[in-house]
């Protein structure tokens, strides 16, 4: 009865190791905040003003969205 569960055990451990390892790996291939700004930086103008737009999109967004928040409705 022991043998089952040392190996659903070692199953287990093996799987989360494997998760482990493919987390590591993908969180060190993943490009960093830094790194995609470096790209739109030397992208040509039209990239970066496009990019440039849809940031302001997104805070203009967020500042409808506090405002919407805070509004009392009838």
């Amino acid at each position: 009865m022991k043998d089952w569960k040392g190996k659903l055990l070692a199953t287990l451990v093996g799987c989360v190791f494997s998760l482990l390892v493919l987390i590591a790996t993908l969180g060190a291939t993943l490009p960093t905040k830094d790194t995609v700004s470096k790209m739109i930086a030397q992208e040509s103008p039209y990239v970066k003003d496009q990019s440039l737009i849809l940031y302001r999109l997104e805070q203009i967004e967020k500042k409808l969205d506090r405002l919407l928040a805070t509004t009392p409705t009838e």
